[in-house]
């Protein structure tokens, strides 16, 4: 058995500068002695790995099945509103306030199948707004709704601009957080196990109510990195037969996160979700870990100029950078975001691990070989765009582009995109560009 003596030190010198990045030494010892103690735990259980119940979790909705009992909607309670009051503790609200820096949530809140859903739905307006105008300034009825999917570690505040941009030329747009994001909330235990599934539910339920509510049918969805796995995933469901729902017929998947690049400590939780899983949650201090891996791979996540190695969006990557670091705690007297942690692990974990990307790709291929008939309304042929910058190193632009570019080639209804000094992060770095194709898209 591996032992370390209390006078035994971890220098930082002694790490591969690779692994180092701009961490904290302390943080970087933090990261090894997990790494050590994962490597312990791992060797010494038969199991080789400490399984976290699904059903341990407390719930303050008795009402509510698990997540293993509830496997249709039809087996849970319909979508509804909930005011905000019924969801947090104050401590947690106010946290989140300080993390938005608002006095009071925008959007509303649905209580769905997992837990509380944030949103906001911009129904089509006529005239009047800034940012992308047409020549035709008379009243116009909606051309459809279209759903944002955001990536890993934000909230739908990041598509403000989008979605606005999508709202003047005639499209409603529904926005919404995942759980553990923004101000949508898991109803369990933090440390969610969020796969494809729980993202499909998520949305289903959302789709249901809002359509509901307003009339309106989902025509297309934009999903940005984690998000264009929800956006297939959907569709892959919605294909199957015996499901009720109709497929949303053009996606749109902006450097989707099929490939990925990940910083050191997402790489371990890679091998050992488990463990790691269960060392953050039963040692608080060690989820810095969580916030200080994110924002390393946040360093490479905005364009950097081929030749002289600066950012080219610097204003809205040190925008972005602030924002996470109120997120995460680094602002001395500020709360961080309550339950930001958990799930970026949980998503990172369960559905973003490296082993399961192949999967994934599978699965969008499946989408795109499904060829539906006009006549059945529920199984139409989905259309794809693929947007991606060709400075993108978070979802690797270089190394993938060429099977990517030969999944054009195969299939009529893909289309592959390219933008020019774009990193990952497009909806920052240029919201109006990326909302021109879009559109483009949608309307043709």
């Amino acid at each position: 058995m591996f032992s370390m003596s209390s006078s035994t030190k971890i220098s930082a010198p002694l790490l591969p500068s690779s692994l180092l990045g701009n961490h904290s030494k302390e943080s970087v010892i933090l990261a090894v002695t997990l790494c050590l103690v994962s490597t312990v735990l791992y060797l010494s259980k038969p199991s080789r790995a400490i399984v976290l119940s699904k059903n341990s979790s407390s719930s303050s909705h008795p009402r509510r099945a698990t997540k293993q009992q509830i496997t249709s909607p039809l087996m849970s309670p319909r979508p509804a509103l909930i005011d905000v009051s019924e969801i947090f503790t104050k401590e947690e609200l106010n946290a989140l306030l300080v993390c938005w820096n608002e006095e009071t949530p925008r959007g509303r809140f649905l209580n769905d199948r997992h837990g509380y859903t944030h949103f906001q739905f911009l129904k089509c307006e006529q005239e009047g707004q800034q940012g992308i105008t047409t020549d035709d300034s008379s009243p116009r009825t909606s051309k459809g709704l279209i759903v944002v999917c955001h990536g890993l570690g934000v909230s739908y505040y990041a598509f403000d601009k989008f979605a606005k941009y999508m709202n003047n030329v005639g499209y409603s747009v529904l926005q919404y957080d995942y759980y553990g994001h923004g101000y949508s909330k898991y109803d369990g235990d933090m440390f969610v196990e969020y796969d494809k599934e729980m993202f499909v539910d998520q949305l289903e339920d959302l789709l249901e109510f809002v359509e509901k509510e307003t009339g309106e049918t989902c025509i297309g969805m934009v999903g940005h990195s984690t998000g264009g796995i929800v956006c297939a995933a959907a569709n892959d469901r919605w294909n199957k037969d015996g499901n009720s729902r109709s497929i949303v017929p053009k996606l749109i998947l902006a450097s989707p996160a099929f490939f990925a690049e990940k910083p050191f400590m997402a790489r371990v939780a890679d091998q050992i979700p488990n463990i790691l899983t269960s060392i953050m949650k039963n040692v608080p201090a060690s989820r810095a870990i969580i916030g200080d891996s994110y924002m390393e791979a946040g360093e490479i996540a905005f364009a950097h100029d081929p030749a002289s190695g600066k950012t080219i969006y610097a204003a809205e990557e040190k925008a972005k950078r602030d924002s996470d670091r109120v997120l995460f705690g680094k602002i001395k007297g500020k709360k961080k975001h309550p339950f930001l942690e958990g799930g970026i692990l949980g998503i990172n974990c369960h559905t973003l691990r490296g082993d399961l990307l192949e999967g994934h790709r599978k699965m969008l291929l499946d989408v795109l070989q499904h060829q539906g008939s006009d006549s059945d309304s529920c199984k139409k042929s989905t259309y794809i765009l693929w947007i991606w910058g060709n400075l993108d190193k978070t979802v690797p632009f270089k190394e993938n582009i060429s099977l990517v570019q030969k999944w054009e080639e195969e299939y009529d209804n893909f289309h592959l995109v390219i933008q020019d000094r774009i990193g990952h992060e497009m909806f920052y770095e240029d919201s109006q560009a990326i909302s021109r194709l879009v559109i483009d898209f949608l309307d043709a």
